[in-house]
């Protein structure tokens, strides 16, 4: 959804700044269940976890599994996009106020692929984002290299989500809603 900022290293903030009303498909989806025995497996490059501090976590990690049904899946995207939706005007808004709006950037999003198996993975997004409206584009190799000349690595597929923004710098926008606060 909405991403200002987080603190990093030596406590300075970091973060995507990413606003994005595609941001509605939680990593614990129904596609969880057919990845599990690789995320298990801890190699993935995508997702990676302590094993010690899992077992300390257990009860949490069943929720996090149950969440993960179609039904909870359904409820949970359809409140993050009423969330999503309501947080994107109101930082509009915020941004204006706290003179901060030189700091947007309409850069969109992209969602890249290495192979048509990893594009299908995609699929559940795609139709969440039919579902409720949000506007998207899919990108072949050629597409995503005039849009991103400087990726390499032969990504086969992408999505770009078109009405995601973000800020330059998350920390001096956090500062200027702070002054405004």
């Amino acid at each position: 959804g909405v991403v200002l900022g987080a603190e990093g290293a030596h406590g300075r903030l970091r973060g995507a700044g990413v606003l994005s009303t595609g941001s509605l498909v939680p990593f614990n989806n129904p596609g969880l269940f057919a990845n599990l025995p690789g995320l298990l497996g801890n190699q993935g490059r995508g997702f990676r976890y302590d094993r010690g501090y899992l077992l300390e976590m257990a009860g949490w990690g069943v929720r996090f599994l149950l969440n993960a049904r179609r039904s909870k899946f359904e409820e949970t995207c359809a409140a993050l996009h009423a969330l999503i939706s309501l947080s994107s005007a109101e930082h509009m808004r915020l941004l204006r106020e706290a003179r901060a709006l030189h700091r947007l950037r309409d850069t969109g999003w992209m969602f890249l692929y290495r192979d048509e198996a990893a594009f299908r993975t995609g699929e559940l997004a795609r139709r969440t984002y039919d579902r409720f409206g949000i506007s998207y584009k899919i990108l072949d190799k050629d597409r995503i290299a005039e849009l991103e000349p400087g990726i390499t690595g032969g990504f086969h597929r992408g999505v770009w989500l078109d009405g995601s923004m973000s800020v330059d710098s998350p920390g001096a926008v956090t500062q200027a809603y702070a002054r405004l606060f």
